[in-house]
Parts: C-alpha cells; sequence; structure tokens
C-alpha cells in the first residue's frame, strides 16, 4: 500500500485563500481543486478526497502535486488550445447597446427584437456573425434578460363586466 499524500503545511495566508476559491470562485473547477487542497490540509487521505469528491484517485494526487509545485495559482485553468473565440468585448457592448435601444430608433421597420434579428444587426454592426441560439446563450452569460413583450388587451376590456364574468365562472366551476 503507498504512503499516505497529504499536501504540505499551509501558511494562514494560503489557507485563507484557498477557502476563498472554494467559497467564492466562479469556476466550479477551480472550486473543487480549492476543496481538494483543502482537505488534504485538514488532514483527511487522497483516497477520502476522491471518494467525497466523486473524483479518480489519480486526480486528486495529480492536484496535490501541482500544488505542491506551483502554490495557489496552479489551480486556474491553464489556456487551452483550438480557435479562439469570434465574440469579444466591442461584440458585447454592442449587444447591451441593442437590446437596450428601440430598434425603430435605428432604422428598423419593427418595434421589438427577436433573436434571428439582434443576431443580424450585430452581425452588421460588428461584422461578427453568430447563430441566435449562441446569442441567446450570450445573453445569458452576461446576465442580459431578453424576452419579447407579451401583448395584453386588458386595457381595453370593461373592468366591472370582466369581473363578473369571471365570478360566474368561478361559481360554475366549483358547482359544476
Amino acid at each position: 500500500m503507498p504512503a499516505a499524500v497529504f499536501v504540505r503545511p499551509l501558511a494562514r495566508e494560503e489557507f485563507q485563500e484557498i477557502k476563498r476559491l472554494f467559497r467564492a470562485s466562479p469556476d466550479p473547477r477551480v472550486r473543487r481543486r480549492a476543496n481538494i487542497i483543502r482537505l488534504s490540509a485538514l488532514g483527511y487521505g487522497a483516497s477520502e478526497i476522491a471518494r467525497i469528491e466523486g473524483v479518480a484517485l489519480q486526480t486528486v494526487l495529480t492536484w496535490i502535486r501541482r500544488f505542491e509545485a506551483q502554490g495557489v495559482s496552479s489551480l486556474a485553468d491553464r489556456p487551452r488550445g483550438g480557435r479562439p473565440p469570434r465574440v469579444d468585448a466591442t461584440y458585447l457592448q454592442q449587444m447591451r447597446q441593442a437590446v437596450l435601444s428601440d430598434p425603430k430608433e435605428l432604422g428598423y421597420p419593427f418595434s421589438t427584437w427577436s433573436l434571428e434579428r439582434l443576431a443580424m444587426h450585430l452581425a452588421h454592426q460588428t461584422g461578427i456573425s453568430v447563430s441566435a441560439a449562441h446569442l441567446s446563450r450570450l445573453l445569458h452569460r452576461h446576465q442580459i434578460v431578453f424576452r419579447r413583450p407579451k401583448h395584453d388587451l386588458s386595457h381595453k376590456r370593461p373592468r366591472r363586466e370582466y369581473e363578473l364574468k369571471r365570478e360566474v365562472l368561478e361559481f360554475l366551476k366549483k358547482n359544476c
């Protein structure tokens, strides 16, 4: 049986930073890695941590070794390969401005944005074309609430007559 692997004793400030990452990091992968280091510093064995976190023992050992070699900064994701994202800060700024603006003021013949219309407008403005589905994900990721308005004709109905008919309907539901 291999010897138990634990993280080295942590300085108070280092342990506080690990706790802060575990509690407040927006990235769930960083939170998991910080928890692995935190649990190891609290005396949990690597196999216990693997069971608690639901990961392979090798994953726990990898993160403990990486932390030992590089410190707290090793818990963040390393840059990944692949095509860089097309959407940049300028696109996001244009997206915010467009959602908040009235399409008619921008010269369009319609008064509300749809995802398709907004995507076409942004493609024209920025030169970056994205699908409506991706635009929806971007809006959600940046906490921009985007909904088409629900048109309501309640202001056109006579209030008293409506209330009377609603009461009759409720009566009929209960007694029939």
